[in-house]
């Protein structure tokens, strides 16, 4: 069962439905997990609480995704990166790659132990686009799985975030990796940009120790060293699953990283140039609807992490009607209602 706080009459926080809620009057929302609505309104009124045995047909569950579809099934496609981790060990390869060679139009490989991952890459899935490189690296410390993905370099230097994320199999971790390396390299160019699109990924273990300051600090030194061995064709940087301190650690391992804090000739944390980009979008796109401004309307913000909290922050001070905040992680929600419910 699903759980969102609702805005059900208007106010501040505004109670919890069980199931899914949505609203022509306000927004439909695809729920993960758990979301918290936070706002404000001129007229306050009670909370009340609101069962919803079925879920709107306009509502879609946000589950694990099918990922097999149009692709040619193979067994290493389908292991965990846990498990190809331990394949890898097995063969005694650390390290390995793909590329793609623009003069024979095909992908090939560092060893012929994963050839059985070109299913992925080939011109029947959509989410590879003639990619330049996939890089792989078991961490020297922890043996856990990172990854480097290029999609083009013509615009300079490849850059992305470093995703840290439970995966549940090795295709759900290529594919994620191939289309976020397109976006952050159609991004660039649509921002004017002289960088390519790249993407770092790091496969979270589910074991508990991920949760350990001290695997985690080694974690970050492992993606540090990796970077360095790829020479500068990828700069790293900021994004979800990762903080501050993380890519400070991975600073010291490695200079093709940007993003590291202010007290180390950084820019520091990202998030308030990225929610002030969210915002103007949303200006932009309600003045070419003519729907006027923020204030008063209702917004649903996907994520309560590091810009979130941000894009929350400055909406309220917009004025705006409601703001619902989904999350799938319930620890992130409980933080923005802590931080934003008296406001």
């Amino acid at each position: 069962m699903y759980r969102v706080f609702s805005k059900l009459q208007g106010g501040r926080i505004c109670g919890r439905v069980t199931g899914a809620f949505a609203s022509r009057e306000n927004v439909g929302l695809s729920v993960a997990a758990d979301g918290v609505v936070v706002g404000r309104r001129s007229q306050q009124h009670d909370v009340g609480l609101l069962s919803l045995p079925t879920c709107p047909s306009n509502i879609y569950h946000v589950s694990a995704r099918s990922y097999s579809q149009n692709t040619k099934s193979t067994r290493l496609l389908g292991l965990s990166p846990e498990e190809f981790a331990d394949y890898l060990k097995n063969k005694s390869i650390r390290r390995c790659f793909a590329v793609f060679d623009h003069e024979e139009r095909k992908v090939k490989f560092s060893h012929p132990e994963i050839e059985e991952l070109g299913a992925l890459f080939s011109s029947e899935n959509a989410d590879f686009k003639n990619h330049e490189v996939v890089f792989l690296q078991l961490g020297i410390r922890t043996n856990c799985l990172m990854g480097a993905i290029v999609w083009q370099s013509c615009r300079g230097q490849a850059q992305g975030g470093i995703k840290y994320w439970h995966y549940p199999t090795m295709e759900a971790f290529l594919r994620d990796g191939l289309r976020l390396a397109t976006t952050v390299g159609i991004k660039a160019a649509l921002a004017g940009l002289w960088v390519g699109g790249a993407k770092g990924l790091i496969a979270k273990p589910r074991e508990p120790k991920f949760s350990m300051p001290d695997f985690r600090q080694d974690l970050f030194f492992d993606y540090g060293d990796f970077v360095t061995s790829l020479n500068g064709c990828f700069v790293a940087c900021e994004d979800i699953g990762v903080n501050l301190v993380d890519l400070n650690n991975v600073h010291s391992r490695t200079r093709y990283v940007s993003g590291v804090s202010e007290d180390l000739g950084g820019c520091g944390n990202p998030s308030e140039h990225t929610a002030s980009g969210v915002v103007r979008a949303m200006e932009g796109a309600l003045d070419f609807m003519g729907m006027g401004t923020l204030e008063g309307k209702s917004i649903a913000v996907q994520g309560a992490g590091n810009v979130g909290r941000v894009l929350i922050d400055r909406l309220l001070d917009m004025d705006v009607g409601s703001i619902y905040v989904t999350d799938v992680h319930r620890n992130q929600l409980d933080t923005v209602h802590d931080m934003f419910s008296q406001r």
